[in-house]
């Protein structure tokens, strides 16, 4: 089954929380708490735009793959506010940020 979380207005995807994102899957049964512990793979978050996309009120930003709701509402916690509208286009960063010798 298939949610879907969209943009609450105009504007541009600011910021991305990885880190919400990442406990979003968690909680939808793709990762482990301990060793040992199986795994989802039906299950996770599909990223629909990226930083720096123009996006429209009600525009699909991500979508949550799940079988079981009760995980549901824990991921949907994370992913609410995970995605940052703003109403200026986000400056480009660098692919790469810097050199290791």
């Amino acid at each position: 089954t298939v949610r879907t979380c969209t943009a609450g207005r105009d504007g541009y995807v600011g910021r991305i929380e990885a880190v919400s994102i990442g406990r979003a899957s968690h909680e939808l049964g793709a990762g482990r708490n301990a060793a040992g512990e199986s795994i989802d793979h039906a299950v996770g978050v599909m990223m629909r735009v990226k930083a720096g996309d123009r996006v429209s009120a009600g525009q699909p930003l991500l979508d949550l793959h799940y079988r079981d709701e009760t995980r549901l509402a824990a991921a949907l916690d994370w992913c609410d506010g995970a995605c940052t509208i703003v109403d200026e286009p986000p400056t480009p960063r660098p692919a790469i940020l810097g050199e290791i010798r």
